[in-house]
Order: C-alpha cells, then structure tokens, then sequence
C-alpha cells in the first residue's frame, strides 16, 4: 500500500490579526510578492474580546488565512511578526493534513522559486550541523529546470567544538519537486530487510543504530517518511540524525541510477547537491 498523499504537512496555514483592513491588505501582498505566501484570505471586521493588561477588551480586527508550505513557515511568520503592530501578535500555524494534488502543485509552483527573501547573493543558513543536533530535510531529484542561485553556508561543529564551514551553491527547482527514480515497493522491499529499520506501509520508517554509546543509548536515530504519487516516490523527509555509512547506503537505495539528487535543508530554506551535502560528514 502506497502513501497516496503527497504531503499531508507540508501544506500549512497561517492565521494572525490586524486592527485596520488597510494594515491586512498590506502585509498579505507583501507576504505573497515575497513568495512566502501563495495565497491570503482577508476575513472582517471580526469581533474580538480578549484580556489585555488586566483588563477586558474588545475590539474590531481583520482576519488572515495564509497559505504557504512548510520550507517557507519560519521565514513567513518571522515576516508576519515584522511587519506586525501588535506587541504580542496572534499567529496560529496549523498544518492542513488534506489537500487536493492540483493545489498542492499550486502551492509548489508559486513557492519554490527563489523568493525576495532568499534573493541575496550569499545566504547564510541558520542550520548548523554539530554531532548531535537534529535534522529536518528532503531528497528529491534535482530538476531538468534546476538553476543555481547563490550560495549557502553551513557550520559543522565537531565533538572537540572546532569549526568546519562549507559554502555550496544553493539551487532552485521554479516547477517544484521532480521524483526520484524509483517505486514505493523498491523502498520498502530494501529498507523493512535492514537492521534497526521499523518500516510502515503508509510510508513511514523508524531507523535506529544498531550501535550504542557507553550509556547504552543508540548512536544515532533517523525519523523518515516516503511521499509517492502515480508509481514513482516524489521525495523522502528526513529528521534526526545517521551517520555517513547510514546516509550512503540509504541514499543508494534512494537513487539507483545515480542521478544528480538534491538536498532541501528546511530550517534553512536552502536546496545542495547530495553530493556536495556529503561532505559535511566528518
């Protein structure tokens, strides 16, 4: 049984207040000319009573429902809370766990071209990758329309605390995800065989390190989940941690034929070469 939808997180919304319809309109065409957002929704006047200072307000307020995708949340709601006029603004990000395969596609098309906010020549990543912290990112393959644009640079912080730094060229992919060259069934056939691997059919796996620290806690743990549509796996999400034998042999399995595949580095917002990603291994 294949996992049937593409993402069920990826898609998120955004929701937060303003006191003037004007001062809504304004932030909703700034989130969506930055490509942080594809689409805004601006509801109101809404009546809202809440505590403030001790006391009980109520006020009139416009309401906005924003759609964006999850490589794009931390840079959308650091936006929204700049351009905000409230002391302690409401924004609420829920993640929409439906959604139909055509607007989803949408929302690739318009946010995963380089946005305003990411236009900068030189992109320092906020990610930085000491021995033990966490992972979020993808693998898909990189796309017949892939282009460089920038750099990015990253920081690995080795057991000792010493400092490595790496500077890639950072991609973008304008017609969103292109898939890897492989089936559900190929995956699953391989990954649910491995020691420590925790395979489900819906497409998630669990894989520990059959290793252990002195403490007798496993080295390393690698949460994933495979997204497939028509046949052919779209990408694969991964958070935690491996090492560099773990990341060769999975990504092997990933990519048979050897192709160029690419690396989204969520937390940063930032697209690399597995290739160049593998050298951050130390």
């Amino acid at each position: 049984m294949s996992k049937k939808e593409m993402t069920l997180t990826q898609a998120w919304e955004v929701k937060t207040t303003l006191p003037e319809e004007a001062a809504a309109i304004a932030m909703a065409k700034d989130l969506v000319e930055s490509k942080l957002a594809a689409c805004v929704q601006i509801a109101g006047p809404i009546r809202s009573v809440y505590r403030w200072e001790n006391a009980i307000q109520s006020a009139l307020e416009w309401t906005l429902s924003i759609k964006t995708l999850e490589s794009k949340l931390k840079l959308c709601t650091t936006q929204i809370a700049k351009l905000h006029s409230y002391k302690v603004p409401e924004i609420l990000c829920n993640p929409i766990h439906q959604v139909s395969d055509d607007y989803h596609r949408w929302l690739h098309d318009e946010l995963t071209e380089p946005s305003h906010a990411d236009a900068s020549e030189d992109i320092a990543a906020d990610l930085t990758l000491g021995q033990n912290e966490p992972w979020h990112l993808q693998i898909q393959a990189l796309g017949s329309d892939a282009a460089k644009h920038g750099k990015v640079s990253l920081q690995t912080f080795t057991p000792q605390n010493e400092v490595t730094a790496f500077t890639f060229d950072q991609w973008s992919q304008p017609a969103g995800p292109s898939p890897l060259r492989i089936s559900f069934e190929a995956i699953a056939d391989q990954l649910s065989a491995w020691p420590g691997m925790y395979f489900e059919m819906d497409g998630s796996f669990v894989w520990v390190s059959t290793e252990r620290s002195e403490d007798g806690a496993a080295r390393w743990q690698l949460d994933g989940m495979i997204y497939d549509r028509a046949g052919t796996v779209q990408y694969v999400e991964l958070k935690g941690r491996c090492d560099r034998n773990a990341w060769t042999k999975l990504v092997s399995v990933l990519n048979p034929d050897d192709t160029p595949i690419v690396v989204h580095l969520i937390q940063s917002s930032a697209w690399v070469l597995e290739s160049d990603f593998r050298k951050t291994f130390l």
